[in-house]
């Protein structure tokens, strides 16, 4: 049984160590470079500011008396062109230039009417020449489902000092990436090596999901089998020595003894990030938004609130205007510059705090049958709500529920708003994989140096690990 697990040990490390190697490799980058994504704060940061100056004509389209709307979203397209964004339940919004009055389905149908790409660069860049558009459906940076509802997509290229290129969604008009060339030369070293991004790979989405799950499970029972083999091999002999091996397999045998569990979890955690056949599947939280909305609006609602937008004054930085219900009543969010929220009175546009007695009325419009346990105001982060790139906003309400789940929300202090939910697909995949492969399942390894000092520690470790057995892998296909 032995002989058959040094053999195992062997030839798996033969064929899957470099990659177990380039994984611990890659992942010192990805501590400090992550993968080029934008979120609500930084859609909002490259936002043209709101202007009403040429707002609001409406398509002469009777039709949009009868659709509920989920939301309705009023941003810039660019400098002088106000559109109108209305969420429908089952479809894709509906989009409206509001200085045109004409309903579009892609940003070719406005034509040279709009000049995303000039404003872009006089707000952000100083005026940089700018090349493009390219039109692409996907490259290394735009691969994953996320930019399925925006493709095509116009991709832009300016000539300034940090290499910008930004992505316009070909459907919307809206700004969905913006990368830099140092973001896009670390991550060929990070993320695509890291996560087994390139695009011919990643392009075929369950090609690319089983190759990384086998692979990690491949590396995992690799990793697992060095384990045993060294704990078998490391006993006291004659000589005084603990290791019956010399040279590089000396320190591979000592380095696996010391950081070999560090990295199995590394291996078996980054398997669990795939989620392999949904075994830490959440429910997400479309019916819990769904439940706080409670009722849908309708076109009149939208029509009335944008025309008396024109004759007031909205605050400061404000990028985006969004009409929609809470609790049955109308309400009006203003998106800011920095990525705030601000909760606005629907009638005179106000602004207007949400009490603690709203937000308790809220929590009980949350689905199932939800027996409060906890309803508590949050003013520092916990151990579900926060973010490790940018403070999160905070105070927030952490509701705690007493059904089978234990479910967790969040609501935001300012506007209501759900930010979080935490069921138990949520809660395991927080534990195994963020805390294991993170190393943050304590609030101090959030911290730097701290954080930076306990993963070099046991990066460099499992960097021993795989790279010792890698060279002998090598070796031994050399003499071979």
């Amino acid at each position: 049984m032995i002989r058959l697990l040094f053999l195992l040990h062997r030839y798996l490390g033969i064929a899957v160590g470099f990659v177990l190697l380039l994984w611990c490799l890659s992942g010192f980058v990805m501590l400090y470079m992550p993968f080029p994504e934008m979120d609500a704060r930084s859609s909002a940061i490259v936002a043209p500011p709101l202007n009403l100056g040429e707002c609001c004509a409406f398509p002469d389209n009777p039709g949009l008396s009868a659709v509920p709307f989920t939301f309705a979203r009023m941003e810039m397209l660019d400098d002088r062109t106000p559109v109108l964004r209305a969420g429908l339940p089952q479809a894709a919004a509906l989009k409206i230039d509001l200085r045109k009055g004409r309903e579009f389905d892609d940003l070719a149908a406005l034509g040279s009417d709009v000049d995303i790409a000039g404003d872009f660069s006089r707000r952000l860049l100083d005026g940089a020449l700018v090349s493009g558009p390219e039109r692409i459906q996907q490259d290394q940076w735009t691969i994953t489902e996320e930019y399925r509802p925006h493709r095509p997509l116009w991709k832009y290229t300016a000539a300034d000092e940090a290499g910008t290129q930004w992505y316009v969604s070909g459907r919307t008009g809206e700004v969905v990436l913006v990368t830099t060339r140092r973001e896009r030369l670390w991550n060929y070293a990070g993320a695509v090596v890291h996560w087994l991004y390139p695009v011919i790979l990643r392009q075929n989405t369950a090609l690319w999901s089983q190759t990384v799950i086998y692979l990690s499970l491949v590396g995992g029972f690799l990793t697992l089998t060095g384990l045993y083999i060294g704990v078998w091999q490391f006993r006291r002999r004659r000589t005084g020595r603990y290791s019956p091996y010399t040279g590089w397999a000396l320190w591979h045998h000592y380095s696996g003894m010391v950081f070999g569990i560090v990295t199995l979890l590394w291996v078996v955690s980054g398997t669990l990030s795939m989620n392999p056949w949904g075994l830490l599947e959440g429910e997400g939280r479309a019916e819990e938004i769904e439940a706080l909305r409670d009722g849908h609006l309708n076109w009149s609602d939208i029509r009335r609130t944008l025309l008396a937008a024109r004759d007031q004054a909205l605050p400061e930085g404000t990028v985006a205007l969004e009409l929609t219900k809470q609790a049955g009543t109308p309400v009006l969010f203003a998106t800011l510059r920095d990525g705030d929220r601000v909760r606005l009175n629907a009638r005179d546009f106000r602004r207007e705090a949400v009490s603690e007695p709203q937000l308790r009325a809220l929590a009980a419009r949350l689905p199932g049958d939800v027996s409060l346990q906890e309803f508590t105001l949050l003013q520092e982060e916990d151990a579900y709500y926060y973010d490790r790139q940018q403070a999160p906003e905070l105070p927030v309400w952490r509701i705690r529920t007493q059904d089978d789940e234990r479910r967790l929300y969040y609501l935001s202090a300012t506007t209501g708003e759900l930010l979080l939910k935490v069921d138990a697909g949520a809660r395991a995949y927080r534990w195994w994989f963020i805390g294991l492969h993170r190393g943050d399942f304590l609030a101090v390894l959030r911290q730097t140096p701290i954080r930076d000092l306990f993963l070099w520690v046991f990066l460099l470790g499992a960097t021993a690990v795989c790279a010792t057995g890698t060279w002998m892998a090598v070796r031994r296909l050399r003499s071979a």
